[in-house]
């Protein structure tokens, strides 16, 4: 491969991976905007739990748009990871590309944070829900051995017959709903492990980070230094080429000096 031919590979090389690391960062900051925004629908959803408006239509927008939010928050940390590999080469390139990571983390960790705050609170209320629900279902009339069900306030066949069909309905919906609410508090437990890791690894990712950066600005001073001793070194080689010149210039003028007496001697000595 020529130089020139080497020259154009780079070249294109360092473009291509300018424009994947404007993409990337262009995916994070749309993402965090878009998680910020699900934060604040998640908020007003959670202020309905335990409400009267606690109702399985809630449940299941409050379920997609936190689901939704972990989703962009393990896509943005993917991105995010992928990002200090496309620092580029120049010290000044690679420090502008640095603080630019360093803010879109802080932006992500921040808007993480409230989210994960959110699925913390979400559970504890999903969690009283339950509890109380419970409670209730405790309370409910047992089944009764003649088919119908036993109840200390009421002994009629109503009770036992159409009333206690109803009743029976009635708590098998009521166990249902609880056990929904139960897998939905796993669910949001498992999230919130979820963030506790990405939580973790972005700790990991500025700390490996930073190392990468001072040993590829030492990698760059090295590297200037050696050039700056080469340059040195060649000033002393011309320096001493220029020096051998003259030594050589003033040994000939001098040969030719005494060449010139010896000749001017043999010559007057030939005449007398």
């Amino acid at each position: 491969m020529s130089f020139g031919e080497y020259s154009t590979n780079s070249s294109t090389g360092a473009k291509g991976g300018s424009t994947e690391y404007n993409r990337l960062c262009s995916c994070v900051s749309n993402n965090i905007q878009a998680i910020n925004k699900n934060v604040t629908t998640i908020q007003k959803l959670v202020d309905k739990l335990g409400t009267s408006e606690d109702k399985s239509q809630l449940q299941s927008k409050l379920q997609q748009t936190e689901q939704a939010t972990q989703r962009l928050a393990k896509e943005t940390h993917s991105y995010l990871k992928q990002l200090p590999h496309l620092y580029g080469e120049s010290p000044a390139e690679i420090r502008q590309r640095k603080i630019q990571v360093e803010k879109l983390t802080d932006n992500f960790s921040t808007a993480l944070n409230k989210f994960q705050e959110l699925q913390r609170t979400a559970a504890e209320k999903e969690k009283a829900s339950v509890s109380r629900a419970r409670s209730m279902s405790a309370g409910m009339p047992t089944p009764s051995p003649m088919g119908g069900y036993n109840d200390e306030h009421s002994s009629t066949s109503n009770d036992r017959t159409g009333g206690g069909f109803q009743v029976q309905a009635e708590e098998e919906v009521s166990v249902e709903l609880i056990e929904e609410r139960e897998r939905a508090i796993r669910q949001l437990e498992a999230d919130i492990v979820g963030v506790n890791e990405i939580f973790r690894d972005l700790a990991t990712m500025v700390y490996e980070q930073g190392d990468m950066i001072d040993s590829i600005e030492a990698n760059v001073d090295s590297a200037a230094v050696h050039v700056e001793d080469g340059n040195v070194q060649l000033q002393k080689a011309s320096n001493y080429q220029k020096a051998a010149r003259k030594k050589i210039c003033c040994i000939l003028v001098i040969l030719v000096v005494v060449a010139g007496a010896l000749g001017l001697i043999i010559w007057l000595s030939t005449k007398n």
